[in-house]
C-alpha cells in the first residue's frame, strides 16, 4: 500500500489511507508510551523525557489533518463528482494549512 500511485487513486481513498495511518500510530503511541511507563531500569531515560513531547505534537498534527484538511478533501471530492458546491477554506487557500503541516 505505501508503494501506490496515489495519482491515480481517488481522494477519498487517500482520505481513508491517512485515517486508517492516523489510528495505527496512535495505537502504537498509547502501547509505547505503557511501556515507557512501566520500565523500572532506567535504560530508556532519554526516550521517557523525549516521548511525551513528540507524541503531543504528533497528535495535535493529525487532529490539524483531521479537522481542516480531511474535511476539505472530502468537500473537493463532492465538488468533483458534481454532488456539492465548492468548498471555501477559511485561510483563504488551502495552501497555507498544507504549508504548515509540512513544516511540522
Amino acid at each position: 500500500m505505501y508503494n501506490k500511485n496515489w495519482t491515480r487513486e481517488s481522494l477519498i481513498e487517500l482520505v481513508e489511507f491517512i485515517l486508517h495511518h492516523h489510528c495505527l500510530i496512535r495505537e502504537k503511541l498509547l502501547k509505547l508510551q505503557t511501556l515507557l511507563q512501566e520500565d523500572k531500569s532506567g535504560s530508556i531515560g532519554s526516550l521517557r523525557e523525549f516521548f511525551p513531547e513528540f507524541k503531543t505534537k504528533l497528535e495535535a498534527h493529525f487532529d490539524s489533518e483531521e479537522q481542516l484538511l480531511i474535511p476539505y478533501i472530502r468537500q473537493m471530492d463532492e465538488f468533483d463528482r458534481n454532488r456539492g458546491p465548492k468548498p471555501e477554506i477559511h485561510t483563504g487557500s488551502i495552501k497555507n494549512p498544507i504549508s504548515k503541516l509540512e513544516y511540522e
